[in-house]
């Protein structure tokens, strides 16, 4: 295939348009590339996680017994938080956590 046949190609204009788009909108829009949610773990939620696990087994937790309900309580967070947006029911919202915990 010659350069002057490609260059008449309405799919390489296609492509080029688009990329084209999604540039300008990437300089227009920064924030727009960026994840919907953040889940921010402050020391407050780490203290609260960790008194929570002491109480129940009377010693604090490890390192990987910490990590793990820090990661636990992000997908619960998480699963809330999707449930919220996509504006479902109270019982749809504790479904969703409840099927995170198995």
């Amino acid at each position: 295939m010659n350069l002057s046949r490609l260059i008449k190609e309405p799919l390489l204009h296609f492509f080029i348009v688009a990329a084209l788009l999604f540039a300008l909108y990437s300089v227009l829009n920064p924030d727009a590339m960026r994840s919907e949610q953040e889940i921010l773990v402050d020391q407050a939620r780490v203290t609260s996680l960790s008194t929570q696990f002491e109480r129940i087994w009377q010693r604090p937790p490890t390192e990987s017994e910490l990590q793990s309900l820090i990661d636990g309580w992000c997908g619960r967070k998480f699963c809330t938080a999707k449930a919220w947006r996509w504006d479902w029911s109270a019982r749809t919202r504790l479904f969703v956590v409840a099927l995170h915990k198995r």
